[in-house]
């Protein structure tokens, strides 16, 4: 016996050996694609991105454009040097390592500072540095614990390191993945602990109710509180599951040592980042939005699309008495019959079975997997808050953010499911693996067939780089509404000598009266949002709202030509260069000297 039991033992090792080096392998190439997405598919940066830089390093300056109460604007409408840009983006010699500054300016955003203290700390080894490997490296670290974490959900779930291994290739593979981890933000790290958070709880309900179990829940909670805001609602969801999971174990001493250590995590949250109270009750959710079905329509199907390949419709209004009066009307009609049949044998025998299987339906809901519970909760409540607090209108399909935490349990619930419906369909255990293997596939290639690439921003054809002009140089960048692309602006001036940035209100005179700046011997570029000018209506409009980044009224705005005649007639010269996009919006640049 004690042979037979070596021997055992000595496979299980080689076997779980074996499983580590496919995972190691499928971690390299998952990740190889997600680098070569970002060094060479990525042309341009969300102005998030470089607001992940500015909040992590600016000292006490939380934005480059208004000040930190959001009631003044700051460096607009006037000459700035360049510096300022830099300042923004790097940490300077003197102020590497200042938590307080995050802090601050987490304060005053909408965020909680943990990510930000994360992507400060690297910044700091490289004072008056820019890089987007600095915010890129944290990305590659948590992609990793992910994905280890991921591999072990799904093992645990399904006692085979093979399909855990299938998942990993599927969530790694998908668009979903590419989108999380190309996006220097800290939706990254907002996922991992979504996944190691599920992971533990799993070890909870399988038995696993120990004290080092707990303390790293605790920890996990309290470090993803302080990731972000949504995290909250995200625990809350499985807490809430467990708490009735024990009350209906009558298991009580767990459910309070378990609601202590949830709560204690996020209590412990406020207290180091109190301000987490005043973002909550500060929010978007009086944002102007689709309908509610539409809203968690366009969220389901982010999702969908960049996991799975497909999309679903939704009607938009449904008529509730309609639906209330049909089902009635059939219960009449219906009605009569059971009476006539009800002494008929095969009507008994119907009555009868339906009655079995109902009973053994119920027994199986009964005893179901609490972990498939929280998955399908947890899920579906990330998404109905991101509909209801999130408006599609101003994010669109950036949307698909909010709910980035929960796309690998999403693929978890999806493999662990596929492979217990196939093993009570098949009885062979290698077909079952190959048909889950065969699946995954076909849905991961329609993921990357049909999902949406949200964050590449890729540079148009023949657009002239904005880098390879404004080194040295004098540059006026106007921007039309969105005076947040400031922000996008600020990696590419910093460089630059001297910068003069407005609005496009009142444009006309504005060009006429911009003074000089103080060294009049630097070339001058203007760099001018297309939708400054004066742009003929489009169709398309959401819900007849005008697109996003143009103004309702253009009564103020100039056309091209205007444009031109003005500078011209300002400057004596009025050379087009070309146009460059920023944010994918597309910037006319012009030569005035």
């Amino acid at each position: 016996m004690a042979d037979i039991n070596e021997t055992r033992n000595a496979d299980n090792s080689k076997r779980k050996k074996i499983s580590y080096l496919m995972l190691f392998i499928i971690i390299v190439i998952t990740l190889g694609r997600i680098v070569y997405s970002f060094v060479y598919l990525k042309g341009d940066y969300h102005s998030d991105e470089m607001w992940s830089y500015g909040l992590s390093n600016s000292y006490y300056e939380p934005f480059i454009f208004q000040n930190a109460e959001h009631t003044d604007l700051i460096n607009i409408d006037k000459w700035v040097s360049s510096d300022i840009m830099r300042d923004y983006l790097t940490v300077d010699r003197e102020h590497r390592f200042s938590y307080d500054s995050v802090n601050y300016n987490q304060v005053h955003d909408y965020h909680p500072p943990f990510y930000y203290y994360i992507l400060h700390t690297i910044c700091s080894f490289f004072p008056e540095q820019f890089s987007p490997w600095f915010g890129f490296s944290i990305n590659i670290a948590v992609f990793i614990v992910t994905m280890v974490f991921l591999y072990k959900l799904i093992q645990e779930m399904t006692n085979s390191e093979i399909v855990a291994l299938i998942g990993c290739i599927f969530y790694g593979l998908s668009v979903g993945a590419v989108n999380t981890f190309v996006f220097l933000r800290m939706y990254c790290v907002y996922t991992m602990f979504s996944v190691i958070t599920f992971y533990f709880h799993q070890k909870l309900y399988h038995g696993q109710f120990t004290r080092k179990n707990m303390i790293i829940l605790f920890v996990v909670t309290l470090l993803g509180c302080l990731t972000h805001h949504y995290y909250i609602a995200y625990a809350g969801s499985i807490s809430a599951c467990f708490c009735i999971y024990y009350i209906l174990k009558k298991d009580i001493k767990k459910l309070i040592v378990y609601s202590l250590v949830m709560l204690g995590s996020v209590a412990a949250s406020l207290l180091i980042f109190p301000a987490t109270i005043a973002h909550l009750f500060s929010g978007r959710i009086d944002d102007t939005k689709l309908t509610l079905s539409w809203q968690i329509k366009m969220t389901l199907n982010c999702m969908l699309s960049e996991l799975f390949g497909f999309t679903i419709q939704v009607v938009p209004k449904v008529s509730y008495i309609a639906i209330l009066i049909i089902v009635v009307v059939v219960l009449v009609i219906i009605s009569p019959l059971f009476y006539l049949f009800r002494k008929e044998t095969w009507f008994i025998n119907l009555i009868k079975r339906t009655g079995v299987i109902l009973h053994e339906l119920w027994k199986k809901i009964k005893h179901v997997d609490l972990i498939f519970v929280c998955m399908l909760i947890s899920s579906a409540a990330m998404i109905l808050l991101t509909a209801l607090t999130v408006s599609v209108i101003q994010m669109w399909m950036s949307i698909d953010r909010y709910i980035f935490n929960i796309y690998p349990e999403v693929i978890s619930l999806v493999v662990v499911a596929l492979y217990y419906v196939l093993c009570h369909v098949l009885t062979n255990k290698k077909v079952t693996i190959f048909m889950v293997a065969f699946s995954c596939s076909v849905l991961c290639i329609a993921s990357n067939m049909v999902g949406f690439y949200n964050y590449f921003y890729p540079k148009p054809e023949g657009s002239v780089p904005i880098q390879s002009l404004i080194d040295d140089s004098d540059c006026v960048f106007v921007v039309n509404v969105e005076i947040f692309l400031v922000t996008c602006f600020t990696q590419y001036s910093m460089d630059a000598d001297q910068l003069y940035i407005t609005y496009s209100y009142h444009l006309r005179d504005k060009i006429l009266n911009m003074p000089e700046p103080s060294d009049s011997q630097k070339e001058i570029y203007w760099f001018i949002d297309d939708y400054s000018f004066y742009q003929e209506p489009a169709d398309g409009a959401i819900g007849g709202l005008p697109q996003r980044g143009l103004s309702a009224d253009q009564s103020d705005k100039l056309t091209r030509e205007q444009f031109e005649e003005l500078v011209q007639q300002k400057y004596g010269m009025c050379s087009y260069v070309g146009v460059d996009t920023l944010f994918s919006r597309p910037f006319s640049i012009y030569r005035v000297r």
